[in-house]
Order: structure tokens, then sequence, then C-alpha cells
């Protein structure tokens, strides 16, 4: 199986008028107002996972700060989930002022961004109420994350490193999936006080080819953390197919590539998955 743990898709009606959503969100516009910015639906993605040979991808909620927004993404997501089973799974809009009543069917909660969604990481006592429901439901948040350096781009945010130790550590039962490497929190672990702390925190890949060096797979697996990464794509800013030939061009064993592309997400969501057809990628 291969799993793309991170894609977005939109419901055509936000497509077609991105123009009015784009001054309806700030955070949305921010990432979207620019025609070159891609959107795309669940057939869009389908066909993308048909061409590159991917079996599930784990689709996500966008960090919509409006409340009737997150609703309305989350109906669509539910209805590509069921239109495509066993190929879509998805995350829902959750955020420290909303639980859906229909949390329980989703598969995660994110994907979290809470700087346009107008919430702090390191206001636990805010989060308790969500991550409770999370724990309960056995389910991953997924939560944006960035470096403290480097170079701005559209939505980079302030959740640095330091804000997902803290989480971490205030909700140990919690799974967390922190987003594009964590901001670098990977080499971080280094430090056997940090990697005590963030034993459920696994991360994801997306973007990678627009923030890190291919030698960042390597220095993964000599760092000894091959079994909590997870590979996304963030389709449709990157292509699914460009992303997975760029895995096969790492330097990496057969082993971690096999963990990357899908054994670590099977094994986090196996309980989602168990109608996916495993032969997708065969």
């Amino acid at each position: 199986m291969i799993i793309d743990c991170h894609s977005h898709i939109f419901p055509p009606e936000i497509i077609a008028h991105r123009a009015s959503w784009c001054i309806r969100d700030a955070w949305f516009g921010a990432l979207y107002a620019s025609p070159k910015a891609r959107l795309s639906t669940a057939e869009d993605l389908i066909a993308s996972m048909d061409k590159a040979q991917v079996t599930t991808t784990c689709v996500h909620a966008f960090g919509w700060k409006d409340t009737g927004a997150g609703k309305f993404h989350n109906a669509y997501l539910l209805d590509s989930a069921r239109r495509f089973p066993g190929r879509i799974l998805s995350f829902a809009y959750a955020t420290p002022h909303y639980i859906p009543a229909d949390l329980a069917l989703f598969s995660g909660i994110g994907e979290w961004m809470p700087d346009g969604q107008g919430f702090s990481l390191a206001h636990h006592q805010q989060l308790a109420s969500v991550l409770e429901a999370a724990y309960l439901l056995d389910l991953p948040v997924l939560i944006h994350t960035s470096e403290l350096t480097g170079h701005y781009y559209p939505g980079k945010g302030t959740v640095y490193p330091q804000l997902i130790v803290a989480l971490a550590s205030a909700f140990p039962n919690n799974q967390f999936i922190a987003a594009h490497w964590g901001g670098g929190l990977p080499f971080y672990e280094l430090m056997p006080e940090v990697r005590d702390q963030l034993k459920q925190v696994f991360y994801d890949t997306a973007a990678s080819s627009l923030l890190y060096d291919t030698a960042i797979y390597p220095l993964i697996e000599q760092i000894g953390l091959q079994h909590k990464v997870l590979w996304g794509s963030d389709f449709p800013l990157i292509r699914q197919e460009r992303d997975i030939a760029r895995i096969h061009n790492a330097t990496i064993s057969a082993t971690f590539r096999d963990l990357l592309l899908g054994t670590n997400a099977y094994t986090l969501l196996s309980r989602f998955l168990q109608d996916a057809p495993s032969d997708r990628a065969e």
C-alpha cells in the first residue's frame, strides 16, 4: 500500500467562487488568492492517485477561522470518503471553539492552522476539550508546523517546534502528526529528554521538496526515526507522482522507503483502512 497522509481537496463551490472565499477568510486568501495556487476536488485527487498508484489518501479540512466554513468543508470531506471508500480518509475541522457532533465519522482532526484559526497551542486549557474528544475516539491530530528560520512563504505561520514539544508533554495520551517535518523537530529528538516527550508525535513530509534537500531522508534514518515519518505530498501543491519519485531517488534503505510510503501510516490508521484496496499499488 502507498498512503498519502497529507492532501487537500475543496468543494466545487469554493473553487468556483475562490475570490469571495478569499475575502471571507484571510488565511485562505493568503494561500489561495493567486490563480496559480491550485485547488482540487475529490475527483482530481482520485485521478492523481490512479496515476501515481497511491492506495489511500488522507484529506484535511482547511484551517478556517469561521465555523460555518469549517462545517461546510467537513460535509464535503465526509461525502468524498463515502463516495471513494478505502481510497479517501477524511480529517475533520474541529477546534477549541467547535467539536463536530459527527466527529466519530472522521479518521482524524486537522489540519490545525492556529495562526489563521485564532487559537494558540500554548493555551493548553483551551485545547483540553477537543483533545479529550480526539483521545476518546482514537483520532490523530495533524498540525501545520513551521521552521523558526529559513525563507518566508504564504501560510508559514508561527507554530514552531517548541510548541509541539510542550503540547505533547501536556497531552501525552494524544497522537499528533507534526506536518512539514515538524518545522525541523525530528532533529531535536537527538536530545534524549525531547525524544521521551515526543513518543506520540509523528512527522509528515508534506511540501518537503519546497523546504528540505533530499538529504533529510537518510538523516532521519540515521537518527533512528524511520518508524515515525509518514509520507505526505501536500497535493495539489505538490504532485503525488513527482513526490514519490523524489523519495525513490533518496539514498535510503528499502525498508525505510516502505515504512515511509505506507507501512507507518497503515500502522497509525489501520482501524480506518480495513477495506482499503490492497492491490491498488501493485
